[in-house]
């Protein structure tokens, strides 16, 4: 017990509890109330056992008097509710303790549970300790003497249930994080019972295809999807209003027939026979058009009305749930943006139609559709999520949530940008620097491309970063393509179609490959000759390699005619892409230490080798040694050849014809003028090669 001054100066006995591991004082609101002392503002986040957290919002200053000595003192008090509940938990009998006679004790009736009015914590709690301790019958209780008088702590063997306190104060940056937490512009909201409802339909509807795209179920209301009613008359008034617009302006037409016969080509929609027409619950949305001139992708768009009345007064998004937002808002993600050094946008292509309806909702996606007046009215059947359905957009950004959470381990970068940094179909992040910008692009695209996803339209404030992706990304979506059974299928039924036939080598005989496989040996040696020891991961490694195999196609095969103004020749390159391969020069780092190079340049530098050593390898095939075993051809006017130049950068060839030759005494050419794209060079035979296939004039002794 001790004596506290209140306004008038008159002391007041109030309960104290010491409490050694206490960084604070503490005093109830009930005994500053009684002692009328002024209150200061003062906020503070007293933290406890299992970090639980109160607010003290006052302070006071109190003058503490002992009621059994001198002792007096000042401290600092912040004001609770309540300190604690009543002390000790349970009476304790004091005749089982055998108290010592002679002692005052701090509190006389320490045994009596009772409210505790002050907490004096480690500031006072020194100040308060005298030496003296005296130790009862029981070896975990004793006497302590204080300036307060002898206070009676430790453990009673009487099966009493025992209560504790300990705080601390909150340090300055934990009171700053939690009141922008409290400021804040984001807080996540509790989901409403229909909200809630969507969200345990879609984890136990949701699943993925053998291609790994997301098929979702429509998150419907039962009870309005009861009530839906005859559709298909408003679908068919409304689709002959839109044949009236469209046979006004041709164009349109072109286009909307375009837009809808992507749609099928894609396999996003089907036709319905006539069988199928009147099976289970079904909804005809009408459809319209919107043109947007400005677009960079998609000028017109057609958008599906589920909103459009049955007979009944019920439209499809009547019985269809919203669901809740489960993407962060817009202004958080903003003001995250604004943080990184580089930006990084970028949008998911038909995001939407990557994402696959069950087949038992689609028959509610149904349209109407007609190629011209004549025509009769077709239905089709959309197969994918719906721009226009209610439920479209919580479907779409819902399948990227899981998606994040799925590709947590395997991408953790991504993962958190797929999950923190997308609004709808829109990617906006950054990064510090262009060799974080790389892996998460990378990183991203394949995440998303696990799903069917596309990333398009990419865009950054870095023309480094933005030079590195498309390249990237174009390889590994070539090898996606090329991995894909209906591509597969497509190329076998073209070559069919062009009598293109393919003859296969057995297996693990290379050597029956002949001149193509001569053209690999040659190339595994100056890969191993470049690289050597070198330890390149994966994503290093296919860059590489992809380039180097542009090299080999971009060699030189023959002439494409014998006409002497024609300066073309044919390469690999022709068999592919039906043109010769070219690429943009990249500038020589081999004056540059290979330390100092960034991982970017180190390749390019690998590849430049590569070309260099390859180039000499494949110009000395062309241009045999024969000067002292047999006499040479002489080379022939509007003969096309290879000049050999020194440097030039990879997929770079210097060809052209013999426009003149210049025989010596003995009849043999040893000087020529060749006619190529840049003027005419003089050369030396020495440093030209003339192309296969090509007649050349024999020197008859």
């Amino acid at each position: 017990m001790v004596q506290v001054v209140n306004v008038d100066g008159t002391r007041i006995w109030a309960r104290a509890l010491l409490d050694g591991g206490s960084q604070i004082n503490i005093v109830t609101e009930r005994l500053v109330q009684l002692l009328r002392v002024q209150k200061r503002n003062e906020h503070h986040l007293l933290g406890g056992i299992g970090k639980a957290q109160h607010s003290s919002h006052h302070s006071v200053s109190l003058a503490i008097h002992s009621h059994c000595s001198t002792f007096k003192a000042s401290w600092k008090f912040h004001v609770l509710r309540e300190v604690t509940w009543d002390q000790p938990a349970h009476a304790v009998n004091p005749e089982g303790l055998n108290l010592p006679k002679g002692v005052t004790l701090a509190d006389p009736h320490f045994y009596e549970p009772g409210p505790i009015d002050l907490l004096i914590g480690r500031e006072g709690y020194n100040d308060l300790l005298l030496g003296n301790i005296l130790r009862l019958n029981s070896p975990k209780l004793l006497l302590q003497n204080t300036e307060l008088g002898w206070i009676v702590s430790g453990q009673v063997s009487q099966g009493l249930t025992h209560s504790s306190l300990v705080l601390n104060v909150m340090t300055l940056n934990d009171q700053l994080s939690r009141f922008w937490e409290l400021e804040g512009c984001y807080s996540p909201a509790m989901l409403s019972v229909e909200e809630a409802e969507c969200e345990a339909a879609f984890v136990q509807t949701t699943s993925r295809d053998h291609e790994g795209r997301f098929v979702v179920a429509l998150p419907t209301r039962t009870e309005r999807l009861n009530q839906l009613g005859d559709s298909y008359e408003a679908a068919s008034r409304r689709l002959q209003s839109l044949c009236r617009r469209l046979n006004i302006d041709s164009k349109l037409k072109q286009e909307y027939s375009k837009f809808l016969q992507e749609y099928l080509d894609l396999g996003h929609m089907e036709e319905i026979p006539s069988d199928r027409q009147d099976i289970g619950k079904t909804y005809y949305m009408p459809h319209h058009c919107v043109v947007r001139p400005d677009s960079l992708t998609t000028k017109l768009r057609v958008v599906f009305d589920a909103s459009s009345s049955t007979d009944t007064g019920v439209s499809l998004n009547d019985a269809l749930m919203v669901g809740p937002s489960v993407q962060d808002d817009l202004l958080s993600l903003l003001l995250r943006f604004r943080v990184p050094r580089f930006a990084i946008l970028a949008d998911i292509e038909k995001m939407y139609r990557q994402i696959w309806v069950k087949e038992s909702d689609r028959p509610l996606q149904r349209i109407l559709w007609k190629e011209s007046a004549d025509d009769r009215i077709r239905i089709y059947q959309l197969k994918t999520v719906t721009y226009g359905t209610a439920c479209a957009p919580y479907l779409a950004t819902r399948c990227l949530q899981a998606l994040a959470k799925e590709g947590e381990t395997r991408y953790p970068r991504a993962s958190k940008v797929l999950e923190q940094d997308f609004y709808m179909d829109d990617m906006i992040t950054g990064v510090e620097s262009v060799e974080d910008g790389r892996i998460i692009c990378s990183e991203i695209n394949q995440l998303l491309q696990s799903a069917g996803f596309h990333l398009r339209k990419w865009a950054s404030n870095s023309s480094e970063l933005l030079e590195q992706i498309p390249a990237e990304l174009q390889i590994k979506e070539m090898y996606e393509l090329f991995q894909k059974q209906q591509h597969q299928d497509a190329v076998t039924t073209y070559c069919g179609t062009e009598g293109i036939t393919f003859n296969f080598i057995p297996p693990r005989s290379p050597h029956f490959g002949g001149i193509w496989e001569a053209a690999v040996k040659s190339l595994k040696r100056h890969l191993k000759a470049t690289i050597g020891s070198s330890i390149l991961r994966q994503d290093d490694l296919e860059p590489i390699l992809v380039q180097v195999e542009a090299c080999l196609n971009s060699r030189p095969l023959t002439a494409l005619s014998n006409d002497p103004e024609d300066l073309e020749i044919l390469t690999p390159g022709h068999f592919l892409i039906q043109r010769a391969l070219t690429s943009v020069p990249e500038p020589s780092y081999a004056e540059i230490p290979g330390n100092r190079l960034d991982r970017y340049q180190q390749l390019q530098e690998y590849v430049r080798q590569i070309w260099k050593r390859w180039n000499r390898d494949y110009l000395s095939g062309l241009h045999p040694r024969t000067r002292w075993t047999s006499r040479r051809d002489n080379v022939r006017e509007g003969t096309m050849v290879l000049l050999k130049e020194d440097n030039l950068p990879p997929l770079k060839w210097r060809f052209g014809r013999v426009l003149k030759i210049y025989p010596g005494d003995d009849g043999l050419v040893r000087v020529v003028d060749v006619k190529t794209k840049d003027g005419i060079y003089r050369r030396a035979i020495t440093k030209i090669c003339i192309l296969p296939g090509q007649k050349e004039e024999r020197e008859v002794s």
